[in-house]
């Protein structure tokens, strides 16, 4: 196995990318076969180190080839992130059962025992999944507003904005939206319809800011802006990393119950 140890990057907007693990035969097969081009052969898993920011940016988007799996007391957080395709390795007339046999067992370490020795070899990093944030409706708590948008793209039937108050409950508490889910249209072969849920934190606006710094200073010195939950809907469309629908305004959305 191959091991990668990360130099400090200040440009990765994850964190800090820390260690990279490598099978030796698949990264020496594809030297072999495509000498001097680095197409990531051998490529098991890396480990990045995001700080509160990363990690309320990494909320926000798509999962696909990465997972979370621990933070410490200094308010870090140890992403997995994985290939989402094959990176095996072998000369064309090897990829047999015992030439795999290597692969197999490092995926399996990669995927089982990894993470487990990481929180157990580090005193102060324990096991972390950030379910709180995932298996609840609402990011904050108290009263939400819900306003669903119907597209005109033909691929989605409706989206509903949640938004939450994350500074002060009730009058005069500004608004934020909490989370965007997205209905899209019924399969018409299957009559499956696919939903999907994002998180929204302030990164994802391109405030660079952690949530707890970010609400409640526009609470105490802007909070005109934020007062609107229609308002700061349709502002989200205009900034959000996740939105890509087009520009939304407040006469388009409709105010629902959750």
């Amino acid at each position: 196995m191959k091991i990668e140890v990360h130099e400090p990057d200040d440009t990765d907007w994850y964190g800090q990318p820390l260690i990279s693990f490598f099978e030796q035969a698949s990264i020496d097969a594809g030297e072999r076969q495509h000498p001097g081009e680095d197409w990531g052969d051998g490529w098991l898993c890396s480990i990045s180190r995001l700080d509160r920011l990363g990690f309320e940016r990494w909320l926000c988007v798509e999962k696909t080839g990465s997972w979370l799996f621990a933070r410490d007391g200094a308010e870090h957080y140890y992403l997995m992130e994985y290939p989402t395709d094959v990176r095996v390795m072998r000369d064309e007339d090897d990829y047999t059962e015992e030439s795999l046999e290597s692969w197999g067992t490092l995926m399996t370490w990669a995927n089982e025992e990894l993470e487990v020795a990481v929180c157990a070899q580090n005193a102060d990093v324990e096991p972390y999944y950030a379910e709180e944030f995932f298996d609840t409706d609402a990011t904050w708590d108290g009263e939400h507003v819900y306003y669903i948008f119907y597209p005109d793209d033909g691929y989605i039937d409706n989206v509903i904005f949640t938004l939450s108050q994350p500074a002060k409950w009730g009058e005069g508490g500004v608004w934020c939206v909490d989370r965007t889910t997205v209905f899209w249209t019924q399969n018409e072969y299957n009559g499956f319809q696919q939903v999907d849920e994002w998180l929204n934190f302030p990164v994802n606006e391109g405030i660079a800011q952690p949530a707890a710094v970010w609400y409640p200073w526009v609470q105490e010195y802007d909070p005109e802006p934020y007062l609107d939950p229609a308002a700061v809907a349709a502002a989200y469309t205009k900034v959000s990393d996740n939105w890509f629908w087009g520009e939304v305004t407040p006469d388009q959305l409709i105010e629902s119950v959750g």
